[in-house]
This record gives structure tokens, C-alpha cells and sequence, in this order.
């Protein structure tokens, strides 16, 4: 089982820093780390409850008289052609409000009850991929011309998309770092939406550059996600 966790971050360019600058600095070791640190704790909030769980109140409504309630999600309080959902909080929502929220989180509307969430066990990162999304008057610059352009004490937007893949209960840690390496790499976006770099050649050329230049600060670097795991 395989999850995304996509998040939108600002980065505060260094005074000296042009695009190039950016992009090293988003497939280093310390900006791998801090993207983990910061993004770790949302999965277990994002995370939709547990579909068994859910089924099994949707069938425990079905099975209930049907009656009038005020729902916090829609807040209505007509009654509905269905029994509301109770949460074992005790919290009655409309059944359809409360399986449209309860697929999206795992937490009571009004009290934010804790329920058993479907993204549970240990995940491994697979990749951490974080695009650099250019303001429009960067359109028709050429690709070297980007990577010069000076943005020494912007406020840029990046886009970090961060894959796990869930670690078998019988897997142990050490055998799941060699089966599969974790990948850094970058992107720039502009505001029409087309990559300004080709994502196989330009990130292969990178990588290579980087495994060359930096030998094992490279390394060091897969080693940061493949340590980073999350028990949900």
C-alpha cells in the first residue's frame, strides 16, 4: 500500500540565492529532514477513519429508528430518509454527512474524538519530490536562464509531494531499506502549469552531477528518508 502526502511550502531565499541555489538546496539532506519533521505528524490528521469502522455505524444506523437530529456538519435539522450515524463519542450526525466527513478524517466534528484510522503500521518513504513553482513573469525564460535568475530574499512557494509505501508486519526495517531507495528530486512549475525542466533527463543529469560532486553526502541523503518512518 502506497500513500501521498502533498503539502504547500514557503522557502525564504538566501539574500546571495539564485533558482539553481533553490533547487540544490531542495535535494540536500537538511531540507529532506525538515519536509519530514514538519509533515510527519499531519498524516495521522489527515488520515480517513477506518472503513470497517465506518461500515460498521452505517449499519448500526440502518438498524436504528429513524428520527430527527441536528447535524453539526450540515447543520440541518430536517429529518433525513435515514437513521443518523452515532460515533461512539455519542455524536449523531446524517448518515450521508457523517460518511462524506468520516472518508476524508478520522475525528468527531464537534469533539474531535479519535477514531480508528485506515492509515495505520509502520510506513517506509519511498520519494520526496519537491517542485518550485514559478511566479508568471518567469514564463518564457529558458532553462539555464532560470536556473541564474536571482531570488535572493523571496518569499518562494514550493510544492513537496512525499510516497510511502506501508512496511509488512513480518518485514523488518533493515530488510525494507535494501529492498527499495528512497529518491529526492526536484521540479520547477510555471504559472501555466508545464514543467520548466524534463523530468527523466534534467533530474537523472542532476542526480548524477549531485552523486559525483558530493559522494557520500549523497548517500547520507538517501539514508534521511529511508530512517524517516511513521506509526500511524
Amino acid at each position: 500500500m502506497e500513500l501521498q502526502l502533498s503539502v504547500t511550502v514557503r522557502y525564504v531565499a538566501r539574500h546571495s540565492d539564485v533558482i539553481g541555489d533553490v533547487l540544490g538546496h531542495f535535494e540536500s539532506p537538511a531540507w529532506v529532514r525538515l519536509v519530514l519533521r514538519q509533515t510527519m505528524p499531519q498524516l495521522k490528521q489527515i488520515s480517513p477513519t477506518d472503513p470497517n469502522e465506518l461500515t460498521k455505524m452505517v449499519r448500526n444506523a440502518e438498524n436504528s429508528a429513524k428520527q430527527e437530529t441536528n447535524c453539526a456538519i450540515c447543520m440541518g435539522e430536517e429529518p433525513t430518509d435515514t437513521a443518523p450515524v452515532e460515533l461512539p463519542c455519542s455524536h449523531r450526525f446524517h448518515s450521508t454527512c457523517a460518511q462524506s466527513w468520516l472518508q476524508r478524517r478520522s475525528t468527531c466534528p464537534l469533539c474531535r474524538f479519535q477514531l480508528p484510522t485506515a492509515y495505520t503500521g509502520t510506513f517506509a518513504i519511498v520519494s520526496v519530490r519537491s517542485t518550485l513553482l514559478l511566479p508568471p513573469e518567469l514564463d518564457g525564460l529558458s532553462l539555464s536562464g532560470l536556473q541564474v535568475q536571482p531570488v535572493g530574499g523571496q518569499i518562494l512557494q514550493a510544492t513537496v509531494t512525499i510516497t510511502m509505501t506501508r512496511i509488512p508486519a513480518e518485514t523488518t526495517l533493515d530488510t525494507a531499506k535494501r529492498r527499495r531507495s528512497c529518491q529526492v528530486s526536484v521540479d520547477m512549475l510555471h504559472a501555466n502549469g508545464s514543467s520548466a525542466l524534463t523530468p527523466l533527463g534534467r533530474n537523472a543529469k542532476r542526480k548524477r552531477e549531485e552523486k559525483s560532486r558530493k559522494g557520500k553526502g549523497y548517500d547520507a541523503k538517501e539514508d534521511v528518508c529511508k530512517r524517516a518512518r511513521m506509526t500511524a
